[in-house]
């Protein structure tokens, strides 16, 4: 963030990072299991020491909200993994189809 924005003030959110992949983090990606739905791993990770998919779910949405209800009416830049901010996206599109949300996910 400081080499983007050459600016220190921000907040990290423990809550918004990557799913923890338990013994599997650092691992190449050809260790991820095979899903018929890209990115979600069910309940694998648990087992061997990281989240299930639901509890990284949970996590992601918990963290936002926090962060939307502190700034009401402000504009709100979140950076994050491309997985964190895919969930973030996916349940927040759904929720409010019928309502003026723009979403910008830069990657």
């Amino acid at each position: 963030m400081e080499l983007v924005t050459g600016q220190t003030a921000y907040h990290r959110v423990k809550g918004l990072k990557e799913m923890n992949f338990g013994i599997f983090e650092g691992q190449p990606e050809y260790l991820h299991p095979k899903t018929t739905i890209v990115g979600h791993f069910g309940n694998h990770y648990a087992q061997f020491g990281g989240e299930s998919q639901d509890q990284f779910v949970a996590r992601v949405v918990k963290s936002a909200r926090e962060i939307v209800n502190k700034h009401p009416d402000q504009s709100i830049l979140a950076v994050s993994h491309a997985g964190a901010l895919m969930t973030f996206y996916m349940l927040w599109s759904q929720s409010v189809r019928s309502s003026l949300v723009q979403v910008i996910v830069l990657s």
